[in-house]
This record gives structure tokens, sequence and C-alpha cells, in this order.
């Protein structure tokens, strides 16, 4: 898996990389596990990487606030989805 991370504040060419991250493993009761298809970076993704959006994140941060994809697993408590639903 990859993220978009930022460690630091400014300019996204400057301080947005990417990363491979390990599988999470299985969600807890309440989550769904997403693989991720495309993401976008919005205007409030930029203004978080320079620091200028609401309440600023603890880095390191990961980007994304739009993404479609397909769940790979829900949780226990999860009755309103189902793996494979995209």
């Amino acid at each position: 898996m990859k993220q978009i991370r930022f460690d630091r504040f400014g300019l996204p060419s400057r301080v947005a990389y990417c990363v491979e991250v390990e599988n999470p493993g299985p969600p807890s009761p309440w989550e769904v596990l997403v693989e991720v298809e495309a993401c976008a970076l919005n205007p409030a993704d930029l203004a978080r990487l320079s620091g200028r959006y609401g309440e600023l994140p603890l880095l390191p941060a990961t980007l994304g606030l739009e993404a479609i994809g397909r769940v790979m697993a829900c949780g226990a408590s999860v009755d309103h989805l189902c793996e494979g639903t995209a």
C-alpha cells in the first residue's frame, strides 16, 4: 500500500512524498479496509500541506480526503457494506 505523506508544512512539490506502507491488517469492528484505485488532491489538501487549512494535523500526516476504491474487508459491526463493494 502507498500513502502520500508529509512531515513538515510548505509547498506541495517540496514537502509531499509517496511511501510504501504495510497492510494495516483486519479492520476493527466499525472500520472498512478499502483498496484505493484513485485519490484526488483537492484545494483543501493543498492548503493543509501548506499549514493553512483548519486544525493542523500531527506530523507526519497523510493526504487524501477523496478516494475511489473497492472494499477489501469489513469490521464485524459494519452491516451496510460488504467485501467487493465498489
